[in-house]
């Protein structure tokens, strides 16, 4: 384990990002990192858990401190959709349950989901016979999804790296306005 340490010494008013694999989850080893930055002062701490070797820790097994997991999707990399860091199927947060979230909010968040889960089957039927050969009650659901992970892959402050544009943010109303109106889209 490497420690790091400002110029004074500390870590003072900083903010820390802290990357671990699931060994170090799994043995603990996470909380004694974890309190290595604590006692550097440090005031933020984001942990992520990268999972090169593709052992990510399952439900049945302890997160330890984690509460969000990211999924970081290489196919909307390759496609140069980012952030890339987001496959919302396969990503899971505390914050996005139920408990943390209005009605408004959850229900848009499951349907996104169902819609972007049949959008990924038809992608590949698409992507081998192409959009004229799906069917006429299908495509209405393959356009959302298009235009849902279009949408989930904008400029985002994140992404200033990967697309070289000025990255802007949008306030929960009005992104949850805007995916409804994705959901409304051709109904």
């Amino acid at each position: 384990m490497t420690r790091y340490t400002g110029a004074n010494g500390n870590f003072k008013n900083k903010d820390s990002l802290l990357t671990v694999d699931r060994s170090q989850v799994m043995t603990g080893e996470i909380y004694e990192l974890q309190e290595c930055l604590e006692n550097a002062w440090v005031d933020i701490v984001s942990t992520f858990l990268v999972d090169l070797k593709r052992e990510v820790v399952d439900e049945d097994l302890p997160y330890g401190p984690l509460e969000t997991l990211w999924y970081f999707d290489a196919d909307l990399a390759a496609r140069h959709k980012f952030p890339a860091t987001t496959n919302p199927l396969l990503s899971a947060s505390t914050v996005l349950e139920g408990a943390h979230t209005n009605q408004t909010h959850f229900t848009s968040q499951q349907l996104a989901k169902k819609i972007l889960r049949r959008y990924y089957e038809l992608s590949s039927l698409v992507n081998v016979r192409g959009i004229e050969k799906l069917p006429e009650s299908e495509k209405p659901i393959y356009q959302q999804g298009e235009r849902l992970e279009d949408y989930l892959t904008q400029v985002f402050y994140l992404a200033e790296n990967f697309t070289g544009m000025k990255g802007g943010s949008i306030r929960l109303q009005e992104t949850l306005a805007d995916v409804s109106k994705i959901f409304d889209m051709d109904r």
